[in-house]
């Protein structure tokens, strides 16, 4: 980080806050409050990620878990490639039931 006025060799810490010269990580035990819009397209841990593409007509939301796609989100719905448990009750309207009927084999 450099400026005319302010330049930072080898990082930064300030309380729970660590920014790293070397590597640009931003580390904190506290949380990340944004007020501005973030540019970032994936969220990742180790093999399990959430990833969007935004094309602006066909944009995707994938959601991968230990390396398998398990989810992925269009504008055309929603493709679950495990198993799906829903925990509450499913509000439907009548051809909404129809359809869930005919993709379960009822």
């Amino acid at each position: 980080m450099a400026n005319s006025n302010f330049v930072v060799h080898n990082g930064l810490t300030v309380g729970p806050l660590t920014i790293s010269a070397t590597t640009g990580d931003i580390t904190t035990t506290g949380n990340l409050n944004i007020t501005g819009g973030v540019g970032v397209s994936q969220i990742a841990r180790g093999d399990s990620s959430v990833a969007v593409t935004d094309t602006g007509s066909n944009s995707t939301v994938l959601i991968t878990v230990d390396g398998t796609a398990q989810a992925n989100v269009t504008p055309s719905g929603m493709n679950v490639a495990g198993t799906l448990t829903i925990a509450g009750a499913v509000a439907a309207t009548q051809a909404d039931a129809t359809a869930l009927a005919i993709a379960l084999g009822g």
